[in-house]
């Protein structure tokens, strides 16, 4: 690890790791020098011939102080994490390198001041060896699983794609989501770099290396930015005991210190709740300040982007129904009555008005690649929004004072499901291994 620069919440550096030639498939390398975002520590672990894909190389960032937290902590941090693969092909490289060497006279004199030695960056082992390793060690995974997370980043409604600076085969894979103690600590790409291009002489993303045939034994380096805001407290959501009136489950999320959770995030930047059960498994995926597909955003007008909260209904990887037709609807718990003109601003659907539902029911099929439902306009955050809709600084919908941080909880009801044919898969919470021998016949077309 090196060149690591912090400013505010958001760190940068570079991990320069490599010498792939004797790692199998399973085996894993992570960072021993811990990198400060926010006000936690963070770590990188790499499994340069993959875990899950036997095709791809997967990666995965850890928040240390959430993986060491009992499994019933409520400690949590919200993560931006991009990470940029820049190949560096042979051709390009040598170019490069005649430049080096033509003011090799000048640097020789301030040689070694940023000298960094590879052995003391990485430490190998298996994922469930200590969280905090010192030295280096080799070993597999054991048949049992990595408890890591696994988001689809870019792909994900939580990562925005950045625009690109160019390099056309440059790999970059972004994050956006909430870390938390247990299996939810660790998240990242099961699919991070493809091995075909990753073990490519041509392609130049493994460097440092003349000879073909030595390809694993090349440098890979990743440009890692996080942003970080830690020490955030969120409750699991609760499912009440009865069925509403409708005939329908109903589920709360509350979330603390809400004002400080948008001053925060960034839009496109997302908070989850831990999973629950309501008629199958389920996530909350909330955008504080907005979600908007990127192709959506270049058609809007700058004031028009980001005005409304996001909220999303996700199904778990461990939801039973291959795929499910729901009917669900999102809401928030009004925490004290509506009085004078705000009576206005809220249209209370039914007898219940301890709920304010600003859409209406959701009918939705979640599928492998459609897991995720819910409302993109859920309520306005921005204060110089309509005057004539509920937001979520309204003191009908906080409780406590918004200035002061303030409490809000937000609702699921949740209809009966009818099941279909299909699969439901998120993330990568305990994976079933392939046979490792297998695997490592699988990787023999290496060089």
């Amino acid at each position: 690890v090196m060149n690591v620069k912090a400013v505010g919440d958001c760190t940068t550096f570079i991990w320069e790791v490599g010498r792939f030639q004797k790692d199998s498939f399973g085996d894993f390398i992570s960072t021993t020098k811990l990198v400060q975002a926010g006000k936690d520590e963070w770590k990188l672990t790499l499994f340069p011939k993959g875990v899950v894909d036997i095709d791809w190389a997967s990666l995965y960032v850890t928040n240390v102080k959430c993986s060491m937290e009992d499994e019933d902590s409520n400690y949590s941090a919200l993560a931006n994490v991009r990470v940029t693969v820049v190949p560096e092909p042979p051709g390009k490289k040598k170019k490069k390198d005649e430049k080096k060497k033509a003011g090799s006279g000048v640097k020789a004199a301030k040689g070694g001041a940023n000298a960094t030695d590879d052995s003391a960056s990485s430490a190998k082992g298996s994922m469930k060896a200590s969280t905090i390793a010192s030295s280096t060690t080799r070993q597999s995974t054991k048949s049992g699983g990595s408890q890591a997370g696994s988001r689809k980043g870019e792909d994900d409604k939580g990562g925005q794609k950045p625009a690109s600076s160019g390099a056309q085969d440059e790999v970059v894979k972004t994050l956006s989501t909430q870390y938390g103690a247990g299996d939810s600590s660790s998240w990242g790409w099961e699919q991070f770099l493809e091995l075909e291009k990753m073990y490519n002489y041509k392609l130049g993303y493994l460097t440092e290396v003349d000879d073909p045939l030595l390809i694993q034994d090349g440098i890979l380096t990743m440009q890692v930015e996080i942003l970080a805001v830690t020490g955030i407290q969120l409750e699991a959501p609760e499912r009440d005991t009865e069925i509403t009136e409708k005939g329908q489950q109903r589920t709360r999320w509350q979330i603390n210190d809400i004002s400080t959770i948008i001053s925060k995030v960034k839009p496109n930047q997302k908070i989850s709740s831990s999973e629950f059960n309501s008629d199958g498994w389920w996530y909350f995926d909330l955008y504080p300040r907005g979600y908007v597909p990127r192709e959506q955003e270049e058609l809007m007008d700058e004031d028009a982007k980001f005005n409304y909260m996001s909220l999303f209904l996700h199904s778990a990887r461990k939801h039973t129904t291959s795929e499910g037709k729901q009917s669900f609807q999102l809401g928030i718990k009004i925490a004290n009555a509506p009085k004078g003109e705000n009576e206005k601003k809220f249209k209370f659907t039914g007898a219940d008005q301890t709920i304010y539902f600003p859409g209406q029911v959701i009918t939705a099929t979640f599928k492998r690649k459609q897991n995720s439902h819910g409302m993109q306009k859920f309520l306005l955050f921005n204060e110089e929004g309509s005057k004539s809709e509920p937001k979520v600084s309204d003191p009908e919908l906080i409780a406590g004072q918004f200035n002061k941080g303030g409490v809000i909880t937000l609702v699921l009801d949740m209809a009966v499901t009818d099941n279909e044919e299909g699969s439901v898969k998120h993330m990568l919470q305990r994976y079933p291994y392939f046979d490792k021998k297998k695997a490592s016949a699988a990787l023999s077309w290496l060089p």
